[in-house]
C-alpha cells in the first residue's frame, strides 16, 4: 500500500544520494525511475518535491554516476522489493527520471573533485563521507548539478 508523505517547501532543492555499486546497477536497469530510503530517513524524504535534483554517489567506487530529478511526491511502499538487500525494503520512495547517467568508464572520481565541492571540502576527513551520509541536501550552486 502506498502512503503519500507530505512535503514542506516550495523552491527546488539539490540533494546527494549515496548508494552501493550493486544498487546503482539495479537503478540503471530500472531506468532510474524510483529512489528509495530507509524508514529512518522518512523526514528527509518528506522534503522531496517534484523538480528537485539529485546527484548519485557510489560509495565503494567513490565516484559520481548520475543526476536525477524527482517527478512526483514521496510515498511509502513496504511491499515492493526493488534493491538487493534482503533485510531492507527502502520503503520511503519517490519517482524520478534520469537527467544524466554515466557509463561505468565515465564515472566521475570524487577524489579529483573534492576541492571543488563545498559540502565535502569543509571536512579534512572527506573520505568518511561515504560511510556516514546516505542522503543530504546540496548547495544549490553545486558544480555537480550544472
Amino acid at each position: 500500500m502506498k502512503q503519500n508523505i507530505q512535503t514542506s517547501y516550495s523552491e527546488p532543492q539539490c540533494w546527494l544520494i549515496c548508494t552501493s555499486q550493486d544498487n546503482f546497477q539495479v537503478d540503471r536497469q530500472n531506468g532510474f525511475s524510483v529512489e528509495g530510503f530507509r524508514t529512518r530517513n522518512r523526514r528527509l524524504v518528506s522534503e522531496v518535491k517534484p523538480g528537485d535534483k539529485f546527484v548519485v554517489y557510489i560509495n565503494q567506487l567513490q565516484r559520481f554516476g548520475a543526476t536525477l530529478q524527482a517527478t512526483g511526491k514521496p510515498y511509502t511502499d513496504e511491499k515492493t522489493r526493488i534493491w538487493i538487500e534482503k533485510d531492507e525494503m527502502w520503503p520511503c520512495r519517490f519517482p524520478t527520471k534520469h537527467i544524466v547517467v554515466l557509463e561505468d568508464d565515465q564515472l566521475l572520481d570524487a577524489k579529483k573533485l573534492v576541492t571543488q565541492l563545498s559540502f565535502m571540502a569543509a571536512s579534512h576527513n572527506w573520505w568518511k563521507f561515504d560511510l556516514a551520509i546516505s542522503y543530504t541536501l546540496l548547495p544549490s550552486r553545486s558544480i555537480l548539478i550544472k
